[in-house]
């Protein structure tokens, strides 16, 4: 789910990522949902296109407070898109060990 409504001026997209049956209520933030959702915006005109290469910041998990940014890069030729780059900072929330025997 997305608006192009945002919190910050500095975001172009505001998104949410749910997964139920996946067991995922909801991700906080998802470079796996925002790389392809750059693009639909993009193939929709939604963002403004400014040269071979395009920024756009996906703000995700304010909602459930944990709050997220991440960047996404969209590289053209022309009008078509070449490769899509996600990034951004992380935070490790659990660090552990599974043993499967």
């Amino acid at each position: 789910m997305f608006t192009t409504e945002t919190i910050e001026k500095t975001s172009s997209v505001h998104s949410r990522f749910f997964a139920p049956t996946a067991g995922i209520v909801e991700d906080p933030v998802t470079g796996s949902s925002n790389g392809p959702l750059a693009a639909y915006l993009f193939e929709r005109g939604l963002i403004e296109t400014k040269g071979p290469m395009i920024t756009l910041i996906a703000e995700q998990g304010d909602v459930i407070g944990r709050k997220g940014r991440v960047t996404v890069r969209l590289v053209l030729e022309g009008e078509r898109i070449t490769a899509i780059k996600v990034g951004g900072r992380a935070v490790t929330v659990l660090d552990s060990e599974l043993r499967i025997q």
